[in-house]
């Protein structure tokens, strides 16, 4: 370190301001107005003096040291009211050609508008002209802001008459849209266009949100129509707008003209139509709708698919099917198994994009303490702020930086804390145990309008009595209730889980004598149960006995459940019982938890008991009902009875779900299971009984997974009634043990009957004749799956079929094949794309392999292998 720096270091330590060192230290790059800034900065500056003199000393005098020099200077003005001196640091900068940070000048704004300056406010913008600068959106924003909550007309139009490109036009029309100023944006799109100034599709857009706000639905379709040249994609929002007001006719034949007028349709077009369709019944038109969603390069988001479980039965299940993503027989759990995997590669980048953010600013804030160097090294960062991005870091950062950072968050343009960065912050108090702080930013939330729920008070309230603090438990209610939210059983539930974990039994006992309602010794109850305590769970019944509490649906659920779990069968049938006798019907839940149990502790009878007795008391079974007794009859061996059950939960309306059919199919795998269930089929057909579909599609499942093939196909020839799903069971097993005779007779039969394989199948026939070298039939199946209105998109599909054509040296195919995946936008994975490409350049198709291999590359067509990734 040179001397003079280390001279400076030493005039701090012994309380001298200044020395000569320093002064002559600080020459090399300071004019003579700087130093006597630096003079009058000292007495007010955070850092201290020392320190910051310290990290001067420290740093060489390179442009980026000499930059965060002065920004601390101007920082220092700023947070001290003395704005004079802030902006004669500005002015040093620009002499000493040290870049200005753009946000400084917002900065000053916030000072003059927090102080009611709004005049004041308003001549930055002069400031920043006079800088060399252009017109800052961020402080056209705020001043718009401030004049519209004031309605200071005269204010907003000085503002006006500073637009002079649609860009600063569109920040006002952003401020007249949060506003609510419907006719006030229609004025000003009419100025705009009086001064000759052409609105763009985000002005359009702007109005339109505004209008819709304000209901006026037929002038944003006129708006619309007149525009309609200007726009690229469907204005969700006037759609959706449409929809909510019962004029869905409108909304599809606006779609209709934006599409004939060259708009695309985004992803949350596409999933309106497809839920506006549903709630009119219109399957097909739904199913059109996704598989044009899927053709526009659309992978199913989380909305679609939660719409699509929400239709599974009549819905998720064709979808699946005509689009060739089904496994095996097309079941539910393939389904939801699809769903999952498209749902995770949506979210991916998203979540890769938020992570990568949360690492960049860890790194910085793990270096030092929090300070104005910390943040100045986070102001690039600050435009990539999300509050998935806040949340990771909150949860995080170092336990002294963690207030510092939230503060800097917050201040941040473009960024507003939301309901998960508070709960993060929020759980990382409590974790530390500064229960005060918790409080505080649950206040703060309050008073921001974040929605605050009871759960938030929970986790203090159960942290408080975790750490034994029953006063401060309490307390923490008490404030829950002032500030207007009653609290539930979640809470209480919460206090007893915490003083239980404490193991403060004086504090339970406290607690259950102060309870009055049976809101309250319910969530007692349920927090005994989740523990395992059940004789205190009991006592909890005796004490709302002594205080004349009555019982309801819910104590004796939960009651019934947690003696359930304990094995203690007979207390919980008595206590059923003794329901009755406080004129009480237990409901669906306790039957289904009774029934549960006993099906599965091998007491079918007792389970029977009360399937009629619930259904002599009114109470409709469920699904969950049925799937317990047919466990029950399967665990007893009575195969045939579980099948005539299934029937029975058919006839009473309740379709079987994959969880019903997966009970048949791990108890074809038991010891005698398979057998029996052949039995019960052969004597069917001798009776002249025609089994259900469903029953038979086990049935063949479990035969071909035992490798029995012969008596699978004897089976699948005696059935009176044939769907495509059998057909897919039958052919994938055959593929599975190489049938090849076996599967030419079932092709043969589904195209015969005119049954449409789903492109799922094709993948796994062409693989299966690939492997086994028979190229011919290769060629003659992709053939068949071209002319088949099967689809032939997403990545695991044309994979899988390049694959399958790669180990076949079909090339004319594959070629054909890569073309329509560059014409469909489709992609396909590296490893596969590289080997068919060696195979071009051996065939001495090197120039067509070249060709291809740019379109692919340019188009982004080519997802890389986990290793390339990892590489990368």
């Amino acid at each position: 370190m040179p001397q003079s720096k280390l001279n400076g270091v030493n005039a701090c330590n012994e309380g001298r301001q200044w020395d000569a060192d320093v002064d002559k230290y600080l020459s090399g790059f300071c004019s003579e107005t700087t130093l006597a800034l630096l003079n009058k900065a000292m007495k007010i500056m955070k850092p201290t003096p020392r320190s910051f003199l310290d990290w001067m000393a420290l740093k060489q005098t390179d442009r980026l040291s000499i930059s965060r020099f002065y920004n601390v200077l101007f920082r220092s003005f700023l947070g001290a009211g003395m704005l004079e001196d802030a902006i004669e640091v500005l002015q040093e900068m620009k002499k000493a050609e040290i870049r200005i940070n753009f946000k400084s000048f917002y900065y000053l704004a916030s000072v003059h508008v927090k102080a009611q300056r709004i005049r004041e406010a308003e001549e930055i913008l002069d400031l920043i002209k006079a800088f060399g600068h252009k017109q800052h959106p961020g402080v056209h924003r705020l001043l718009f802001h401030e004049y519209l909550r004031a309605d200071d007309e005269e204010g907003v139009e000085r503002l006006l008459k500073r637009c002079e490109k649609v860009e600063d036009f569109n920040i006002a029309f952003k401020a007249y849209a949060k506003f609510g100023k419907d006719e006030a944006v229609l004025k000003l799109l009419e100025r705009m266009e009086a001064v000759g100034v052409d609105a763009n599709a985000n002005t359009i857009y702007q109005v339109i949100q505004c209008l819709c706000s304000a209901e006026r639905l037929d002038d944003a379709l006129k708006l619309v129509a007149k525009h309609k040249e200007k726009f690229f994609t469907v204005p969700n929002i006037l759609v959706h707008s449409l929809i909510e007001k019962k004029r869905s006719a409108e909304a599809l034949e606006l779609v209709i003209q934006m599409k004939s007028h060259g708009c695309e349709l985004t992803i949350e077009t596409h999933n309106m139509l497809i839920s506006e369709y549903l709630n009119m019944g219109e399957t097909e038109k739904a199913l059109t709708q996704l598989k044009e969603m899927k053709a526009a390069g659309y992978a199913p988001t989380s909305e679609t698919l939660s719409l699509l479980k929400e239709n599974l039965e009549k819905v998720g299940l064709q979808y699946l099917e005509a689009d060739g993503q089904v496994g095996d027989e097309g079941n539910h759990e393939k389904i939801e198994l699809e769903y999952g995997e498209v749902d995770s590669q949506i979210k991916r980048v998203e979540k890769d994009t938020d992570t990568e953010v949360a690492t960049r600013i860890l790194a910085i804030c793990e270096q030092k303490s929090w300070g104005a160097d910390v943040e100045d090294a986070l102001s690039g960062l600050s435009s990539e702020l999300t509050n998935k991005a806040v949340k990771k870091v909150l949860e995080k950062v170092h336990q002294n930086n963690l207030k510092g950072f939230f503060q800097w968050a917050r201040n941040q343009n473009d960024y507003v804390h939301g309901r998960h960065a508070y709960k993060a912050l929020i759980r990382r108090f409590l974790d530390a145990g500064e229960v005060d702080s918790a409080m505080d930013y649950i206040q703060e939330m309050r008073e921001k309008e974040i929605k605050t729920l009871p759960n938030d008070y929970a986790q203090v309230v159960y942290h408080c009595g975790k750490s034994g603090n029953l006063e401060k438990a309490i307390e923490a209610v008490e404030v829950m209730k002032s500030s207007g939210i009653k609290p539930n059983e979640q809470v209480y539930g919460a206090l007893v889980s915490g003083l239980l974990e404490a193991h403060d039994d004086k504090g339970v006992e406290s607690v259950l004598q102060s309870f009055l309602d049976v809101g309250q010794f319910n969530s007692a109850i349920s927090a005994f149960v989740k523990v395992g305590n059940l004789d205190s769970a009991m006592r909890v019944l005796d004490i709302m006995k002594e205080k004349n509490c009555s019982s309801n649906l819910q104590t004796y659920y939960l009651s019934v459940r947690g003696l359930c779990d304990a094995g203690k069968t007979e207390t919980a049938l008595q206590l059923c019982q003794n329901m009755h006798g406080e004129g009480l019907l237990p409901d669906l839940k306790i039957y289904n938890a009774l029934m549960d149990h006993l099906c599965w502790h091998n007491k079918l009878e007792e389970a029977l008991k009360l399937f009629s007795e619930m259904k002599e008391n009114g109470c409709a079974p469920d699904v969950v009902t049925h799937n317990s007794l047919i466990a029950g009859y399967l665990r007893a061996k009575q195969t045939a009875k579980a099948y005539e059950h299934m029937e029975l939960m058919k006839a009473e309306g309740c379709s079987p779900t994959h969880a019903t059919r997966r009970l048949f199919v791990v108890n074809l795998d038991t010891k005698g299971g398979l057998d029996n269930a052949v039995q019960v089929f052969q004597k069917a057909v001798e009776n002249g009984e025609n089994l259900s579909i469903d029953v038979c599609k086990c049935l063949l499942k479990g035969l071909i997974k035992a490798g029995k093939l012969r008596e699978a196909l004897k089976i699948f020839e005696g059935l009176k009634v044939v769907d495509r799903d059998a057909y897919v069971i039958m052919l994938r097993g055959c593929c599975n043990l190489s049938k090849f005779d076996a599967i030419e007779q079932l092709l043969a039969e589904a195209r015969e009957n005119r049954i449409q394989l789903p492109t799922a199948t094709y993948v796994v026939l062409l693989q299966t004749y690939s492997r086994a070298k028979m190229f011919k039939k290769v060629a003659s199946l992709f053939k068949e799956l071209k002319e088949s209105s099967g689809s032939l998109n997403g990545p695991r599909t044309t994979t899988a079929i390049l694959d399958a054509l790669n180990r076949a040296h079909q090339l004319d195919a594959a070629v054909d094949f890569c073309g329509h995946l560059i014409d469909n936008n489709e992609k396909v994975n590296s490893r596969q794309l590289k080997y068919f490409f060696r195979l071009l350049i051996k065939a001495g198709r090197t120039s067509e392999a070249t060709e291809m291999r740019k379109n692919m590359t340019d188009k982004g067509l080519v997802v890389p292998e986990k290793s390339e990734t990892q590489a990368a």
